[in-house]
């Protein structure tokens, strides 16, 4: 009886652990498209790279308190503190990337470390580009949450409809 309390035990730890990694994935997609639009008007504004992602470290590290801790800026402050301590500036940027594990975010890192060896030129319209992407991929993805959120609503109502009809039946 002991050894299947700790194959359970075992099983549910294993399952936070998913949930936890899942729920940090999807806040790190909902972050993404923030970070690349500041970091597209930063460098617009003819800001360089490094100056750039210290401001967004800045303000999040002035907004923590009220905005909890996000895995995506945290790692920003990793990478961050790593260049601090004379670590190379375009392998920071890559391993940043690899860090979060999500695509978007790799692809992210190896543009900033490309754009180091081959010079900013360019730079700031790719940014501009993946800022249109990621608006877009964010309209959809507010328009499968609308429809689930509907559909979710529709099959309550739908419920509460055949609950009264039913009650007179189960009085007999």
């Amino acid at each position: 009886a002991g050894g299947g309390a700790a194959v359970m035990g075992f099983v549910s730890e294993n399952q936070k652990k998913k949930e936890k990694k899942k729920r940090e994935s999807e806040e790190m997609r909902r972050d993404y498209p923030q970070i690349i639009n500041r970091f597209s008007l930063y460098i617009g504004a003819g800001i360089s790279v490094r100056n750039a992602w210290q401001r967004i470290t800045e303000d999040y590290r002035k907004n923590k308190e009220r905005t909890g801790r996000r895995k995506a800026y945290e790692e920003m402050i990793y990478t961050e503190n790593q260049m601090k301590n004379k670590a190379a500036e375009s392998e920071c940027y890559e391993e940043y990337g690899i860090r979060c594990g999500l695509s978007v975010y790799r692809r992210f890192g190896t543009l900033l470390s490309q754009n180091l060896r081959k010079g900013s030129k360019g730079l700031s319209e790719l940014l501009k580009r993946e800022t249109g992407e990621m608006f877009e991929e964010r309209k959809k993805q507010a328009r499968k949450l609308g429809e689930e959120a509907g559909t979710k609503l529709m099959i309550r109502l739908r419920i509460w409809h055949v609950i009264p009809d039913f009650l007179p039946h189960c009085r007999t």
